[in-house]
């Protein structure tokens, strides 16, 4: 039995469906676009499209001058909010401008959505395809270095669910789009880990890419580097480019931040808090936290460290393992006690 699908249920809402669709008219080719433009873009009414463009610019999304609307910086918002949750694509920035001048090409790191991958940060030396490519630019997936390393990391059934729901065309002549063929190509990214790319998305371009991974081995974003086509570019991306891209993960993690900071209240020899369990007041700190940044996967903790002195009695356990528990983190979360017998040692 089909599923029914879900733009007839009742929980589907029409209006923002074709307001999103209203904002995604407009694009580097076509940067204003009158009411009639619009409406025939995506295959709406004149009356539905005008509601939609009058409502976004009533609340600062669009604008408009005489018969024509743009696009104002406010919609900047909406996908600043999304990169505003990926902390790694600021880690990655630094190593990334590195790994650009150590090759001397540019790099760029990307995400899966669906059918495309969406650029999320990117370091540019010089401008190699004839579109311009920067942070929110998408590609087809299944012909970019990034996407097929994103691809190899599903497993099987995903990997075929994804093929037989998605189609695929020529872009070149060198594109490898037949289902069958593509999904060796795929498994061939993943055997080897990387993924390199020839004249696929465009004439002239070629680009390697490798997974960059969570703490859980998960490959959540793709890195590549892309470079002109020459007879022998395979071979000098594999021996000048592949150790630099592959090591660059190593790199992301040779500086350490303090990416947000929290503490217990002081307390002092029988005060207010002597009858309180010290691992019930180590894990308010960890809670706070947790509350203070629900989008983050906290199940990729690497290892929760804490400083106990002079641990007696019955609290004389793993302290660190006992507050991750009681925080309320994810079991498969380990932790370490550090033990002095003087407070001055932490």
């Amino acid at each position: 039995m089909l599923r029914p699908s879900f733009t007839n249920s009742p929980d589907y809402i029409q209006s923002l469906d074709r307001g999103l669709q209203v904002l995604r008219a407009f694009n580097r080719e076509r940067p204003r676009c009158t009411l009639s433009e619009i409406a025939t873009q995506i295959g709406l009414s004149r009356a539905v499209a005008r509601r939609s463009l009058l409502t976004l610019q009533h609340l600062g999304y669009v604008a408009a001058q005489g018969r024509q609307f743009f696009l104002t910086p406010r919609v900047l918002e909406l996908g600043y909010s999304y990169l505003a949750s990926l902390d790694l694509t600021d880690l990655a920035h630094e190593p990334m401008e590195k790994l650009s001048q150590r090759v001397g090409e540019s790099c760029s790191m990307a995400v899966l959505d669906g059918s495309e991958i969406v650029y999320v940060a990117r370091v540019a030396v010089r401008r190699l395809m004839s579109v311009a490519l920067g942070v929110g630019a998408r590609l087809p997936a299944f012909a970019a270095s990034m996407g097929r390393v994103l691809l190899a990391d599903k497993s099987d059934d995903e990997l075929t669910a994804w093929l037989r729901e998605n189609t695929f065309r020529s872009i070149t002549p060198h594109t490898v789009y037949k289902t069958r063929a593509l999904q060796a190509e795929i498994l061939k990214v993943r055997r080897q880990g990387y993924a390199f790319v020839s004249q696929e998305l465009e004439l002239g371009l070629c680009s390697i890419a490798v997974p960059v991974r969570s703490a859980t081995g998960q490959a959540v974003y793709g890195l590549n580097v892309s470079m002109r086509y020459s007879d022998d570019v395979q071979a000098l991306a594999r021996k000048k480019i592949l150790a630099a891209v592959d090591d660059f993960p190593e790199r992301m993690m040779v500086d350490v931040f303090i990416a947000a900071a929290t503490r217990t209240p002081f307390g002092r020899y029988g005060g207010r808090l002597a009858a309180l369990r010290c691992d019930d007041l180590a894990a308010a700190p960890i809670t706070s936290l947790m509350a203070r940044y629900p989008t983050v996967d906290w199940g990729a903790v690497d290892e929760v460290v804490l400083g106990c002195a002079n641990q007696a009695g019955e609290d004389n356990r793993n302290v660190a393992r006992m507050a991750v528990l009681l925080s309320g983190l994810p079991e498969t979360v380990p932790a370490l006690t550090v033990n002095r017998l003087c407070a001055s040692g932490l």
